[in-house]
């Protein structure tokens, strides 16, 4: 068989072709918002029963990362500072709002300070992995100790912030949507609430995460 000249090109470069998979690039913010609502018995007239909460709100540092189809699965980059395969850490400001009395407040020494403060340099990751072929998963944690709590007189219902208390809270996304070109915007959202009994009180953990992906 004879191949004319721009045949045998075709057929060179038809491997090439076949061998490159998609990626996509992308711009991403992540904002959040988690509230914490606890009830505690009193302890004596002096230490009644109370409820305090907590309610978080945060937007992170802009960072880019790169998906990629390898075939058995989809990898996530970071490509922003320190970025890595499968993660890419970033830091976010907020504000943290706190109220509580009673059995939380009996035993300060003074007046407590509760109400609402801003807050930053709150070191969070972002995580990425793909269990199931054609989906992938991304996740929002802690990955620091809490910062120095920005109340010095209002207990906090458990770490400064109490963020992510009942795990990090993940959105997912299928390989269609990431690599179609047909939107510029993604936006992910993922939530969940837990409430815990016990003898010595009540919690309840509401938690809500936005992911922004614009393509680059």
């Amino acid at each position: 068989m004879r191949f004319t000249r721009s045949a045998r090109a075709r057929w060179l470069c038809a491997p090439a072709a076949a061998d490159k998979r998609p990626q996509a690039t992308f711009s991403a913010i992540a904002e959040g918002t988690e509230t914490v609502s606890a009830t505690r018995p009193g302890e004596g007239a002096a230490c009644p029963g109370a409820t305090g909460t907590e309610t978080v709100r945060f937007t992170g540092q802009g960072f880019r990362i790169r998906v990629e189809d390898t075939g058995p699965a989809l990898a996530m980059t970071g490509l922003s500072p320190h970025g890595a395969e499968g993660r890419q850490p970033f830091t976010a400001a907020g504000t943290v709002a706190r109220s509580a009395d009673g059995v939380f407040t009996c035993r300060l020494q003074g007046p407590p300070d509760c109400g609402t403060k801003p807050f930053g340099g709150l070191a969070l990751m972002l995580e990425g992995s793909s269990v199931r072929r054609g989906r992938l998963t991304l996740a929002v944690g802690l990955r620091a100790e809490d910062p120095a709590d920005v109340f010095a007189s209002c207990p906090a219902l458990g770490g400064f912030p109490a963020l992510f208390a009942d795990g990090p809270p993940q959105a997912h996304i299928a390989a269609a949507t990431l690599f179609g070109r047909r939107r510029s915007t993604l936006v992910l959202s993922a939530s969940h609430d837990t409430t815990t009994e016990a003898l010595s009180g009540s919690s309840q953990i509401e938690t809500s995460l936005t992911l922004t992906l614009r393509r680059s």
